[in-house]
């Protein structure tokens, strides 16, 4: 539109400056006066209209170009944030306590859970590796569960990292420990991933 206007613009200006030539003996000095400052500020329009036109492509082609840079850098965060979830949970010392945790599970059967708190406040020096277990899975739930609240991550992203068997010994081990410890203990975690995967509950 504003390509059009410019157009028309520098129409009009050549053919009131043809028409001032050619006419040039014939009209009044006060005339020639009027259609020459016409002709200047049909001019000066048509700078000023194709000087805003530049801007607003300018502006238009750097805001494209800013939405695709941070559409880079998202990708980029979202690509190191899975790269040092897969590495937490993937570390050797993960591994160790999960199957610590498992074992102990097994080991204490279905009264697990409040075994564990039991000798957590009794006996601690017993329970320390398992505690120290719990502690490393669950903040790494906690952080994952932060990250979705500050809005870095969402939801879709975090059912491609976190797999279903994470999440299944998280309900199965963790917050049974945890609701056993203390039953008032904070759920916005649990219940942050039961909503996520809503084939697994808390209770």
């Amino acid at each position: 539109m504003k390509r059009w206007l410019v157009a028309a613009l520098i129409f009009a200006i050549v053919g009131m400056s043809g028409y001032t030539f050619w006419h040039r003996n014939t009209i009044m000095p006060s005339d020639f006066l009027q259609l020459a400052a016409a002709i200047i500020l049909l001019l000066v329009t048509a700078i000023y209209v194709f000087v805003i036109s530049k801007q607003a492509e300018d502006t238009k082609t750097l805001a494209n170009e800013t939405k695709e840079l941070v559409e880079q850098s998202r990708k980029a965060n979202e690509a190191e944030l899975a790269v040092m979830l897969t590495d937490i949970y993937s570390s050797p010392e993960m591994l160790r306590g999960m199957r610590l945790l498992r074992h102990w599970q097994r080991d204490k059967g279905e009264g697990f859970a409040g075994v564990f708190a039991l000798w957590r406040e009794t006996q601690y020096h017993l329970v320390e590796a398992e505690d120290h277990a719990r502690r490393l899975y669950s903040h790494y739930f906690y952080r994952i569960r932060l990250l979705l609240e500050l809005g870095v991550l969402n939801v879709g992203y975090i059912r491609t990292v976190v797999q279903l068997e994470q999440v299944e010994f998280y309900f199965d081990v963790i917050v049974p420990m945890e609701k056993a410890m203390n039953p008032n203990y904070d759920r916005r975690t649990a219940d942050t991933f039961g909503e996520i995967y809503t084939d697994l509950r808390s209770d």
